[in-house]
């Protein structure tokens, strides 16, 4: 089973998100605080990666630059969700391989995370060069 680590601080948006990708087969983890969420990468091992990116935060955008310089980041599929369309202008120097603006389409976001994962399955060295809007 494909395995994705949920990283939203907002608990109804984690809670939506976890019932409908398990809905869609894939076994999520989520957690509330960015420090969790390094901690979870080497316990939970995920496919994939969901984290909600916002100035709010600015942990959250510490997490994506110590994301991107993981030994195990190359193999990971890393989608950030935002509710600022401009983190879409430098989603990927970030390690993002998709950002995705609130609000989107969950039948979208569960597409896009089995693309990805089979692109990691297949090329885990190589990230997209630009992230696809969704809205």
């Amino acid at each position: 089973m494909k395995k994705i680590l949920v990283i939203e601080p907002r608990i109804f948006l984690s809670k939506v998100l976890r019932l409908y990708l398990q809905n869609q087969d894939f076994e999520v983890q989520n957690k509330e605080f960015y420090a969790d969420g390094l901690e979870a990468l080497s316990q939970f091992k995920p496919n994939a990666i969901i984290l909600d990116v916002s100035p709010t935060y600015p942990e959250s955008l510490e997490f994506c630059l110590k994301m991107k310089n993981l030994e195990q980041a190359p193999q990971i599929a890393f989608i950030i969700i935002t509710a600022h369309p401009e983190y879409q202008l430098f989603s990927s120097q970030l390690g993002a391989d998709l950002c995705l603006v609130n609000p989107m389409r969950l039948n979208k976001l569960a597409e896009k995370i089995n693309e990805l994962i089979l692109e990691r399955l297949w090329f885990p060295s190589i990230k997209p060069l630009e992230a696809q809007d969704l809205a």
